[in-house]
Formats: structure tokens, sequence, C-alpha cells
């Protein structure tokens, strides 16, 4: 018998021959194969090493955020512990708000848990899936790979194994080294420890979260006219026990969580007290053209429509600079960069309603006219408008008050005395009729809306 010994990087590989017999084809097709199966691990093995040190660098930021957490959670049941006995029990409204004005003050320390600690782990975690599903699918791969192997190369040479001058018995201690060191590989399991922690993290802190809305939600009631926050139609909708011909054209669906999550986020609008929605607009919002938030609360409130009708003409802007600093009217009325992204929610015809300001309703309409040039304004800072960018004008004004119709339909509320006043403000050549005319056309055709979001 004649030794032959195979330097791989992966291990050495040692082998027999019978140098009586000839090296048959099948022989070397065998170790060349064998040699195959050696590199395909050994380039699994860098690229789970690759990813180990990846994950394990992050082990430390992982337990920091777990510290964090914790402290989270200490703040989040103490307060949602005092909520529950305040709630069911005292049940008075002075010591209720001064709960809901700390808890508000907690969730600014949330807020910045989530963005300073929580999303850039796990930002860092979700970096690292797709190399991490890749290697389970090479992974999976490489067993295939193993098995298609043992069934088309080594089962067929075992069959004929008086044929070949390969030693089947040393053949087989190697392949059994082989094995046991593929064995080794689900043993090195740091990389999944840190995935497990991850996961773990995201459920601590879903759990976390839906208390804290769980009583954010219970507050707002307490406090709320409970007429404010029906959404009765909406619920019998998403348990699909309206007829389609009685249901709403509802720009978000029912079953979406940003419906269930309204009454937490601004349900303390229907306490009899609140008059007015006041929304803080950072500067790089405006900058960046953010319009979807505001648009957001518009879309949710078709599935509330006492709230839809409380708060028409009830949202107004506050600009904020970097520094948060609160802007003066004069500030930023005028301004081409507010101008314009106040514009930015015609996307949405129906915000026009809910804007409290005058000027801001001007903007949505007109405001992409005045910066573009399109219209003149005269020495008494009136806006004059002419020609095609009337035609323009008018055209909008139609579409928001046949969009405002086809918004309200079989919600109960009617916007026609809303259209009207718009109307009448305008005082184009724009009748009510025709614009219901549109919609009943539109209605009777069968047309169905759709929020899509979109960047500039």
């Amino acid at each position: 018998m004649t030794e032959r010994i195979i330097e791989h990087p992966l291990r050495t590989i040692k082998l027999l021959y019978n140098e009586q017999m000839a090296e048959t084809p099948a022989d070397v097709a065998l170790v060349k194969r064998y040699i195959e199966l050696h590199d395909a691990f050994l380039a699994l093995r860098k690229q789970y090493a690759k990813l180990r040190y990846e994950y394990l660098e992050l082990t430390d930021e992982m337990v920091a955020v777990l510290a964090a957490l914790e402290e989270i959670e200490l703040g989040i049941d103490a307060l949602v512990q005092e909520g529950d006995v305040l709630l069911t029990k005292v049940k008075r409204g002075d010591v209720i708000a001064d709960l809901m004005n700390r808890m508000q003050d907690y969730t600014d320390v949330i807020q910045a848990f989530h963005a300073d600690t929580l999303m850039p782990f796990v930002d860092a975690i979700t970096v690292l899936s797709t190399p991490w599903n890749a290697f389970l699918e090479a992974e999976y791969a490489f067993d295939e790979f193993f098995g298609i192997y043992a069934m088309e190369v080594e089962g067929p040479f075992y069959t004929n194994a008086a044929e070949h001058s390969l030693d089947l018995n040393r053949y087989y201690d190697d392949m059994e080294e082989l094995k046991d060191e593929c064995d080794k590989q689900p043993n090195i399991n740091d990389a999944q420890d840190v995935i497990d922690g991850h996961d773990n993290i995201v459920d601590r802190v879903n759990k976390a979260y839906a208390k804290w809305k769980k009583t954010q939600e219970e507050i707002t009631l307490f406090f709320a006219d409970d007429s404010m926050l029906d959404c009765a139609i909406s619920t019998a909708c998403a348990k699909n026990e309206l007829p389609k011909a009685d249901r709403p054209l509802y720009l978000i669906d029912p079953n979406d969580k940003r419906v269930s999550s309204f009454v937490a986020n601004y349900g303390l609008m229907a306490d009899k007290a609140n008059k007015s929605l006041v929304l803080n607009v950072p500067l790089d919002v405006v900058q960046e053209g953010q319009v979807m938030m505001i648009q957001e609360i518009v879309m949710v409130m078709q599935h509330y429509p006492k709230m839809l009708e409380k708060m028409l003409y009830s949202l107004s802007l506050q600009f904020t600079t970097e520094y948060g600093s609160v802007l003066e009217d004069n500030d930023w009325k005028g301004v081409e960069q507010y101008v314009r992204w106040i514009h930015g929610f015609y996307t949405l015809p129906a915000v026009y309603f809910f804007l409290a300001d005058h000027d801001a309703r001007s903007y949505f309409l007109m405001g992409d006219l005045v910066f573009d040039g399109k219209v003149k304004i005269d020495s008494d800072n009136l806006v004059k408008v002419e020609g095609e960018a009337l035609d323009t004008l008018a055209n909008r004004v139609f579409i928001i008050g046949y969009f405002f119709m086809l918004y309200c339909h079989n919600t109960g509320f009617d916007p026609t005395p809303h259209i009207q006043r718009m109307l009448d403000e305008m005082r184009l050549p724009i009748t009510i009729e025709s614009i219901r005319e549109e919609f009943e056309d539109s209605i009777a055709k069968g047309i169905e809306l759709q929020a899509r979001p979109f960047k500039k």
C-alpha cells in the first residue's frame, strides 16, 4: 500500500492506494470530488467566521441596549401600574391629568431610548440579516452537495470497490474525520446567540410599548367625549359586516394599525376642552418635504366621523427652528420653503378643510403658482389670478370639493356646507351642483380610493 497525503487548507487528507492495481478514472473522479467537498466546506466556514466576527462585535452594544431597556421597562411599569390604580379606583381628573403630563415627559425618554439606543443596534442587526440569510442558504446548499456526493459518487464507488486502487477502509476513516469537522460547525453558535438576543430585545420592547399604549388609550378615553371616538362603521367594515355599497371609500384600510393607534396618538382631541390641534413642524421636515404625517391624521379621521367634524379648520401649524424655538407668523408666512411645503398637502385634497389658518389654505391652493411666477401680486399684497393660472386654480378648487365628497361618502358626515363655504370664499364660476354631479357619476361607476406614499 502507498500513502498519499493531500495538504488541504481545511485539513490534511490521508489516503491509501493499492500499488498492485492501476488507478482507475473512478478513483481520480472520487478524489477530485472529495477535494471539492473540502473546498465547499472551507468556503462555508470562512463565510461564517466573517459573520461571527461581525455579530460578536455587537455584543457590547447588545449588553448596553439591554441595560437601557431594563431602565425603560421599570419606568413604564411604574407609570402603568399607577395608571391602573388611578383609572380604576381614584378616578379623579386632576391626578389623572398629572399622570398624563408625567407620561408625556417620559415619552420623551422612551423616544430617546428608541432613536439613540435601540434603533442603531436593530439597524446593525438588520444590515447583517442579508449576509446571514445568504450563509444559511449556503449551508443548506452544502448539505445538498454532500448528499449528492454520497449518492452519485461515493455510493457507486463502494458498490464496485474491488475494481479500485483506492483503499476504502482508509477513505472511510478519512471521511469520518471530515464529518467530525463538519459537525463542529453547528456548535459554534455565538452569532446565533446575538441574533436570539436581538429577537428577545425586540419582543420585550414590543410588550413594553403595548402596555404603554394601552394606558395612554385608557387615559384618553377617561377625558374623551365618547361619541367623538365612535368608529362603528369602520369596525363593521373591518369585520366585513357591511355591503360594499354602504362602505365609505377609506384611504386607509380599517384593519390598518394606524387606525387602531389613533386613540393613543391623537385621542386627546376628543376631550371637550380641546378645540384645536397644534402640530409642531421641525425645520428638517419642511426641508425634506415630508407631509405624510399630517396627511395620515386626516386619512385616519375618515374612520372617526365625529372627530372628523370636530377637527374641521382646527389643525394649526407651528414651525420650529433647528434649535427648537418657535417661528412667529411673520417669519414663515410668505416664505417660499414653507409655502411650497404647505402646498405639498394638495396630494391629499381633503387636508384643505382641516387647516385652521386662512393663509395656509391659500398656500395649499396656489402657493406654487405664486413662486412659479404664474400669478401677480399687486401693491396691496393681493394675488391677481388670470388666464391659465385661473384655470388651474378653478380646477384645483373643483377637485378639492369633489374629493371631499368622496372622502366623506358613507361616513355619515355631510360635506356640502363646507364645500359651499370654500366656493363662496373663492368666488369662482363653480357650483356645488356640478361637483355633486361628478361625484355621483363616479360613485355610480364604482370608484375606489387608495393612498400611496410617494417622494417628490
